[in-house]
């Protein structure tokens, strides 16, 4: 697994670079300088078009909804648009979706892991408790 969610951790460092007064650039560069994931490439580009948009291909190519939304505001804050505000809505919807993520995968775990128990454990469970009985009927007939 890549990472749990490399465009929350985008998001995040948006917001405190944002928060610390300095330029959509300067975190976008950050971010860049620091992680290699396959969100970097379309940020990249953006970054250095002289027309930054977000192209039908690129929406094509990346996984989710989030990415999308995120690169979307990276246009418009490099239009010179406020986008705080939406980059903070943006995190607490990521954060929901990986919660969410998290408890569907841990809700079937459980069903999972029956899968070892039924077919290595209950077999040798089943020798252990049928093997003296085999062996001492299997006496008897002798």
């Amino acid at each position: 697994m890549e990472d749990i969610a490399p465009v929350l951790r985008f998001v995040i460092e948006m917001e405190s670079s944002l928060e610390r007064g300095e330029s959509v650039r300067t975190g976008i560069r950050f971010y860049l300088k620091h992680h290699r994931t396959n969100f970097s490439a379309p940020l990249f580009r953006i970054l250095n078009s002289p027309q930054p948009a977000l192209s039908p291909e690129e929406r094509a190519r990346l996984k989710s909804s989030y990415q999308i939304a995120a690169l979307e505001l990276i246009v418009y804050a490099l239009e010179g648009k406020p986008v705080l505000s939406e980059l903070r809505e943006l995190k607490n919807e990521i954060v929901a979706a990986s919660n969410r993520r998290i408890d569907q995968f841990v809700s079937v775990l459980p069903t999972k892991m029956m899968i070892p128990l039924l077919f290595l454990i209950f077999p040798a469970l089943l020798l252990l408790l049928f093997g003296p009985l085999v062996q001492s009927l299997q006496e008897a007939l002798n």
